[in-house]
């Protein structure tokens, strides 16, 4: 009696419980941003991923190693999602590593500028912006896991139960470190950076440390050396490409027919042609007579039928272009006269070889690139940096505003940014600048307008020299920005 009266008046002091049926879960960003202009900002091709759930991000690093990564995204006003689907791979392809170098932070004041930040996952963060408080994130990248440039994806090439739902895959994975903390804006907007604070601790004396994952210290060894490091590894950004529709089913024909184009036609025999009610008078005309008419009188009637089958010789014109066997039918959308990799289906110069150098390269045609696209491939002189940083030098501006706006007339092109080093130094320190260099001129021309899938940095370093390093004119020219065409 006493027990029961204990266990009362416990719950009598309980919150209520959560009524069944209904779930307690976490606004989304749609919800949480309410008010807020979400239609002026324009959605992150490449989503950054510091305020996602830990969860998820390692499960992608999870998933990655086993095949391409299916998600859905979406970004309309502001509701952004990202959701990881687990049980959708696509297993005809790998990432591979490359060095990728970055330090970088962001810093959000409001509701507004925390959404154009860091979007995915933003609604969790909310409630710790209040009191003019700041929520700031610092993050080092040291490396991408990527798709070869070439790999085309549709959902037919994705295997489980989730690949419905898919929108994009995954093109690409940069990992390193972060830290996520909040704190007074002043104070946020002071500090030289975060990696360190409250020392393993969860707060300091002004910033709440909210999240932190990866090793600072082995991401700068990992952007020194050029390798892959596990204690650098966590996902922090990812590159999207768009799903096409699902490709079109090959049409299957009934027995009896075979494709022709977009349609099945029967196949013309001896034994159909019963079928149709004209052709029975014009039949017994061929063979029947002496089997089906004793008296030589019913000889005569068989002259009109031929009057008769007259009018019937249009019927006949409809197979007259004969259906093309199922056998060759099976061969023709693989068929590629000219050996160019498009196949004449698609081909619109079946006969003449495509020219390889990423300027129109699906359409099977031979080309040459415009003259105002090929001032843009191959060595640009004009941009250089300040000696040992990444910083760009202001003369060099001009030129990079005068790609960004080429490329955005040539929305078909896609680019890669190579940047070398002379000899001048540890390799590892080269590889490390030339890859800070080749994001910097990215990140520039992203911020003006250029999609993110289209733009791929490459940090050479010092192993591709084109003149030697042994006096300083071969080393300027070794010192260099290369820009080449994706195919």
């Amino acid at each position: 009696m006493a027990l029961a009266a204990l266990v009362s008046s416990l719950c009598a002091c309980a919150p209520p419980a959560n009524v069944a049926g209904e779930t307690l879960k976490a606004p989304t960003t749609g919800e949480a941003f309410a008010g807020t202009p979400c239609n002026a900002v324009r959605p992150q091709t490449e989503p950054d991923l510091m305020a996602w759930d830990p969860g998820s991000r390692a499960n992608l690093n999870r998933l990655r190693v086993a095949g391409v990564v299916a998600v859905r995204y979406e970004a309309v006003g502001c509701n952004v999602q990202l959701e990881l689907l687990s049980h959708c791979i696509g297993p005809t392809s790998k990432y591979q590593f490359s060095p990728y170098s970055a330090n970088q932070r962001k810093v959000a004041h409001n509701a507004s500028e925390l959404f154009a930040q860091l979007p995915v996952g933003a609604a969790s963060l909310g409630a710790d912006m209040k009191g003019g408080r700041a929520l700031r994130t610092d993050y080092i990248l040291a490396g991408q896991y990527a798709l070869p440039p070439d790999a085309t994806f549709s959902k037919s090439d994705l295997k489980g139960v989730d690949c419905a739902r898919a929108t994009h895959v995954v093109s690409a994975i940069y990992v390193g470190a972060f830290i996520l903390g909040a704190g007074e804006s002043r104070q946020m907007d002071a500090k030289s950076t975060l990696f360190g604070v409250g020392a393993g601790v969860a707060t300091s004396a002004d910033v709440d440390v909210l999240s932190t994952e990866g090793d600072a210290e082995a991401c700068a060894v990992a952007q020194r050396e050029g390798t892959e490091n596990y204690r650098c590894a966590v996902p922090l950004r990812i590159g999207l490409e768009a799903l096409d529709a699902p490709a079109k089913a090959t049409a299957s024909c009934p027995e009896g027919s075979t494709l022709q184009g977009d349609k099945c036609l029967m196949i013309a025999t001896e034994a159909p042609a019963a079928s149709s009610p004209p052709a029975p008078s014009a039949a017994p005309a061929a063979v029947p007579p002496p089997a089906a008419v004793p008296p030589p009188a019913v000889v005569p009637p068989p002259a009109p039928p031929p009057a008769a089958a007259a009018p019937a010789a249009p019927r006949p014109t409809a197979p007259a272009p004969k259906p093309t066997p199922w056998y060759i039918q099976a061969l023709l959308p693989a068929l590629d006269r000219d050996g160019d990799g498009v196949v004449d289906s698609q081909d619109k110069c079946p006969t003449e070889m495509e020219t390889k150098n990423g300027f129109q390269d699906a359409d099977g045609c031979p080309d040459q690139l415009p003259p105002e696209v090929a001032k843009f491939v191959g060595v640009i002189s004009t941009i250089d940096f300040e000696p040992g940083r990444s910083s760009v030098r202001p003369e060099s501006m001009p030129t990079l505003d005068a790609a960004a706006k080429l490329f955005a007339q040539y929305p078909e092109l896609r680019l890669r940014i190579s940047v070398h080093t002379d000899n001048q130094g540890q390799a590892a320190d080269n590889r490390a600048l030339s890859g800070r260099r080749a994001n910097a001129l990215r990140d520039y021309l992203i911020d003006r307008g250029i999609g993110a899938g289209r733009v791929e940095a490459r940090g050479a370093g010092q192993d591709e020299p084109i003149a030697s390093n042994a006096n300083e004119a071969g080393r300027a020219a070794n010192r260099r920005v290369e820009f080449s065409l994706i195919q």
